[in-house]
């Protein structure tokens, strides 16, 4: 039996690192990260100077969910594995195990992929501090890359990334050490599935 976990939140929240950290207590679990399956930037609209890159339409569901499901049933799937810069992506053959970790922004915005999954999680995070926390992790533009946070990530965020949480299993609060996030949700799991996964 295959175990599909999502994890979910707004940009900087810290889910490709909580999802490492699980993967490490979650026995022969793999990864898998949305940013892989942006569909063609040259086709994102655009705000302003910037292209947005937050819209639900940016991201290839169908690829994702396609993916998934063979995964599920324990089939090989090619996915795409995403270069900065590059379209079309790579691929890349994921094998099927027992537990599979998905993570990304608009996770849960999909009906078919919030269907698919087994157990949701979403990370909760103040709207400064995502501000706050790409804006340190910016070496050039940094003036610029503030303002497409402030005007386009948090406000694209409210409107369809924070409606998604009513979604979730789990909510966390996304400002703690990450390894009481990994403790909470484990302890979770554990309660809610001791008898199908072997953490």
């Amino acid at each position: 039996m295959v175990i599909l976990i999502g994890i979910a939140g707004p940009s900087a929240s810290g889910k490709s690192t909580l999802c490492n950290e699980l993967q490490k207590h979650l026995k022969d679990a793999i990864v898998i990260h949305t940013d892989d399956y942006w569909c063609n930037p040259e086709r994102f609209p655009k705000v302003r100077e910037f292209k947005n890159w937050e819209l639900p339409e940016c991201i290839d569901f169908d690829t994702l969910y396609s993916n998934l499901k063979e995964l599920r049933e324990c089939k090989v799937t090619l996915a795409p594995q995403w270069v900065q810069g590059n379209y079309p992506p790579l691929q890349r053959k994921l094998t099927p195990a027992p537990i599979i970790i998905v993570e990304g922004f608009r996770l849960f915005y999909d009906a078919r992929i919030r269907k698919i999954l087994n157990f949701k999680v979403y990370i909760d995070l103040p709207e400064e501090v995502i501000v706050q926390r790409r804006v340190t992790r910016l070496r050039h533009g940094k003036q610029e890359r503030e303002l497409y946070y402030r005007e386009i990530v948090v406000p694209e965020d409210r409107k369809y990334g924070v409606p998604t949480r009513k979604y979730a299993d789990l909510i966390i609060d996304g400002t703690k050490p990450i390894s009481e996030m990994v403790e909470e949700i484990m302890d979770v799991l554990n309660l809610l599935s001791n008898s199908i996964l072997k953490i």
